[in-house]
C-alpha cells in the first residue's frame, strides 16, 4: 500500500488534514495527530502501515506530545527504522502523536523527522496553549522494526505453504511426514515455492 492509498483510507476514518506545510503534512482526528511526508515513493512497510492504523484506535502509551513550555527538552529521540527495497521509513511514536517519513540513510530520516516535528511544534503554538517543545540537540535512539522479519518466517508455516501452493493443509502435513507422498506437479509448486523464499531471504535487507 502506498501512502496515499493509506491516507485516504484514514480520511475516510474522519482524519482531517489540519496543516500542509514545507515539510509535512498533519493530520488530526478526536486527540491524535498524525505526520506525514509531503509525498513518498512505492510501497510502505508493514510496521509503518500497522502503526499508521493502529493509532486510529489506540494511542499508545509512549509518552506525552505536549508538554509545557517551561518544561526540559527531550533529551532522547527514538526513531523506529524499517527498510523497504532501498529505502528507509522512519517513525517516532508518542502518545496521541506519530510521525513517519522516508530516505535514503537513518540520517537523512532523522534530519527530516526533526523538520516535521518542528513544523508540528509551529502549527501547535497557534492552536494550542500548550507546545511540544524541541531542542535543537536531540540524541537519536535508533530501533528496527521486525514485522518483516515476523512475515519472512510465517511463510514457512505448514498453512501458509499449503495455501502458496494450492495444496491442502492436512495434505501438506501428510507430505511432510513420509505418509503421503506428492506428484510431480506438486513437488514443483513446493520446490519452487521454497526457492522463492530462498530469494527473498538473501534479498532481505534490516540495515
Amino acid at each position: 500500500m502506498n501512502l496515499q492509498t493509506s491516507l485516504n483510507i484514514l480520511q475516510n476514518r474522519q482524519w482531517n488534514l489540519v496543516n500542509s506545510g514545507p515539510s509535512c503534512n498533519i493530520y488530526h482526528s478526536d486527540n491524535q495527530h498524525l505526520i506525514t511526508p509531503l509525498k513518498s515513493v512505492g510501497r510502505i512497510p508493514s510496521g509503518t502501515i500497522d502503526s499508521m492504523f493502529r493509532s486510529v484506535y489506540n494511542a499508545r502509551e509512549i509518552g506525552c506530545p505536549t508538554i509545557s513550555k517551561n518544561a526540559k527538552p527531550l533529551p532522547v529521540l527514538t526513531i523506529i527504522l524499517e527498510k523497504q527495497a532501498s529505502q528507509f521509513w522512519g517513525r517516532i511514536e508518542r502518545k496521541n502523536l506519530l510521525a513517519i517519513t522516508t530516505g535514503n540513510t537513518p540520517e537523512i530520516v532523522a534530519k527530516k523527522l526533526s523538520s516535521q516535528l518542528r513544523e508540528f511544534t509551529n502549527y501547535l503554538g497557534s492552536h494550542s496553549s500548550e507546545e511540544f517543545m524541541l531542542s535543537g540537540d536531540f540524541t537519536f535512539n535508533y530501533l528496527y522494526d521486525m514485522t518483516r522479519v515476523r512475515e519472512l518466517f510465517q511463510q514457512f508455516r505448514i498453512s501458509s505453504l499449503a495455501e502458496q501452493a494450492n495444496i491442502s493443509p492436512d495434505t501438506l502435513s501428510q507430505f511432510m511426514t513420509s505418509k503421503q507422498h506428492p506428484s510431480y506437479q506438486q513437488a514443483q509448486q513446493i520446490e519452487e515455492l521454497i526457492q522463492q523464499f530462498g530469494r527473498e531471504m538473501i534479498n532481505f535487507s534490516l540495515l
